[in-house]
């Protein structure tokens, strides 16, 4: 069992049936040496990455589907959405030039901590080249406010003929040549101690956990997306 703000649990079928509930430890959390908002006078920015940060990626499934990282609404003053930055990692079995993918920002359930409605009410797709590391998208225009529980920055595949890409292998039963359909772009991923950065994939209709630990079991691997906040409207 697991839950935000508490230790994850093993629970014995038994004792569920038996006694109908159970008790979880709550757990506390070490900030990374990283600053998780980097003050810039009249903004913020959540996440902050560098290209050198990168130590993982983050490839598409055999489904669509969407990854989205939760960030908190740290402090007390109003703070609106300025810009997002993506980053990416090299995919060398994808061989054209650029990729598409669709951005999303998600209010944050208060009961379920899951993403709910789509604050952004316009379709934005954007594209990615092999020469970047990166992309940004200012949306300021739309005058976004942080709301009080927070937000979710979702990075949406899409599945069409610009995206695809083939992943040639064998079949580990039958030597038989197998060819699994994947599409671009392959989003970087950054390893990260603070637990606010809660990582959910949107897939089969629901939204799930996601969570990959290092192999020190210290850190959690999270999407590599930088948010920026400013203080008033634009």
């Amino acid at each position: 069992m697991s839950s935000l703000g508490f230790k994850d649990t093993i629970v014995d079928v038994k004792k569920i049936v038996a006694d109908k509930k159970f008790g979880m430890v709550e757990e506390s959390f070490e900030l990374d040496e990283v600053v998780v908002a980097k003050s810039l006078g009249d903004s913020y920015v959540l996440n902050p990455i560098g290209s050198y940060d990168l130590k993982s990626g983050f490839s598409s499934s055999s489904t669509p589907w969407v990854l989205a990282t939760y960030y908190p609404n740290i402090g007390a003053s109003k703070k609106y959405v300025n810009k997002v930055t993506v980053f990416f990692q090299k995919n060398e079995g994808f061989k054209r030039r650029a990729s598409k993918f669709r951005i999303r920002v998600y209010d944050v359930d208060p009961v379920t901590k899951k993403p709910t409605k789509d604050l952004l009410h316009n379709s934005i797709i954007l594209e990615t080249f092999a020469e970047n590391d990166f992309v940004s998208i200012d949306l300021s225009a739309f005058n976004i406010k942080m709301p009080k529980q927070g937000l979710y920055i979702g990075l949406e595949w899409l599945f069409v003929p610009y995206n695809w890409y083939a992943i040639k292998g064998k079949d580990p039963l039958t030597s038989k040549l197998t060819i699994e359909d994947r599409f671009a772009p392959t989003f970087g991923g950054v390893y990260n101690k603070n637990q606010n950065f809660k990582v959910m994939v949107y897939g089969m209709g629901e939204w799930t956990d996601f969570k990959v630990k290092s192999k020190d079991n210290t850190k959690h691997l999270v999407p590599a997306v930088s948010l920026k906040l400013s203080k008033e409207k634009q």
